[in-house]
């Protein structure tokens, strides 16, 4: 039987939309600090078409 280790592995997948704070609580956790400066993220619409009548 293989040894059993003491810690173990999970992986985590954040989803949401833009801007919501993803980024800030998985910084939170990992590094223990908050950026609390506003970034904007302005999103282009590659690979997107829009049509007009």
């Amino acid at each position: 039987m293989a040894p059993v280790s003491a810690l173990a592995k999970y992986k985590l997948v954040f989803l949401g939309d833009q801007s919501v704070g993803k980024t800030s609580i998985i910084t939170r956790f990992m590094y223990d600090k908050f950026d609390n400066t506003y970034q904007v993220a302005i999103a282009f619409g590659y690979g997107f078409s829009v049509e007009t009548n």
